[in-house]
């Protein structure tokens, strides 16, 4: 019999003794950049719309070549993108989008293409949400396919 006190399962020889598990990792780094037009609060000019599930988008960045991007929601003055690429962004920063795998408004058929700006970003680990603003408003949205 085990003196009082003392449990036989806790000792490294016991039937009940398990390895404790490794610390966890640090978390992912999180950065966040914003830029807000106009000052101190983001008035938006254009009512947002949850993009259905959809193609991606293909977005291109001057000189660093391009990447697909899941579309979050769109509006006529801008988009919300999601990456998992690990991207060099600055606010402010030209992005040419290509809507041409999805249905376009007859002004926007002939390219596919559409002029923009990253207006924020946050970054969490290996996933980025970006905040895109067009340098002119869509006429009409596209059709999401």
């Amino acid at each position: 019999m085990a003196p009082a006190g003392s449990d036989p399962g806790l000792t490294s020889g016991g039937p009940d003794w398990a390895p404790q598990p490794p610390p966890l990792p640090p978390p992912p780094s999180f950065e966040v950049a914003t830029s807000v037009a106009g000052g101190e609060r983001d008035i938006r000019r254009h009512p947002r719309e949850q993009a259905p599930p959809c193609r991606p988008l293909k977005v291109m960045l001057p000189g660093a070549g391009c990447f697909s991007a899941d579309i979050l929601d769109i509006s006529l003055g801008g988009v919300c993108l999601l990456i998992t690429q690990n991207q060099e962004l600055r606010i402010g920063q030209p992005v040419t989008l290509d809507f041409s795998a999805h249905r376009l408004p007859e002004v926007l058929q002939s390219r596919g293409l559409v002029e923009a700006r990253l207006r924020w970003y946050v970054r969490s680990g290996p996933v980025t949400t970006m905040g895109v603003g067009f340098d002119a408003a869509l006429p009409e949205l596209p059709e999401l396919l």
